[in-house]
């Protein structure tokens, strides 16, 4: 996304301007943003953009932009959505460049040697929360419903993001 009176309309047209990403271990704040750029052309964005740094957050990329400390930035669709909620002005001061696909949001994974009995069991509880009184008020701290059960599946789309971006799982240990 960028201000709308920034005369950025392409990726062509964001070169020498300053980048604000939310942190490298987000899909939608840094992974697809990578992807995106990289299908465009753009193999170094250190060296396409004037300045490029992390945020920390969906919600300070957003602020970031819209204070003019930034000129581009990328952003969870579910906080710009909850900001412009907040506040509607921001919604004619900001035009979205692009959007990812659906991806899986807030995953809870298992490591392999976790015995089976304690999956299912932690499974069986993570599936019910929405059921009760107190599964619900946690939720609610995830700003979530319910959880539901993923599979490998779901995350395809996270995969080719990463393929696309060039970037490896080694890149985060």
């Amino acid at each position: 996304f960028v201000r709308r009176d920034s005369g950025i309309k392409t990726v062509k047209d964001m070169r020498g301007k300053s980048f604000v990403f939310v942190d490298p271990a987000t899909t939608e704040g840094y992974l697809f943003p990578m992807a995106f750029l990289r299908r465009h052309g753009v193999k170094d964005r250190h060296s396409f953009f004037s300045r490029c740094w992390f945020s920390g957050s969906h919600a300070s990329a957003l602020f970031a932009v819209l204070d003019g400390r930034a000129d581009i930035g990328a952003a969870k669709d579910t906080v710009f959505n909850k900001q412009i909620a907040s506040d509607p002005s921001i919604k004619s001061e900001l035009r979205i460049i692009a959007q990812s696909p659906p991806v899986p949001e807030v995953t809870l994974c298992l490591r392999d040697d976790i015995p089976a009995s304690l999956r299912q069991r932690i499974l069986s509880v993570l599936l019910n929360m929405k059921n009760t009184a107190r599964g619900r008020q946690v939720l609610k701290k995830f700003a979530a419903l319910r959880f539901i059960k993923a599979n490998n599946s779901d995350f395809a789309p996270i995969s080719n993001m990463a393929k696309e971006a060039g970037i490896t799982m080694s890149d985060y240990k």
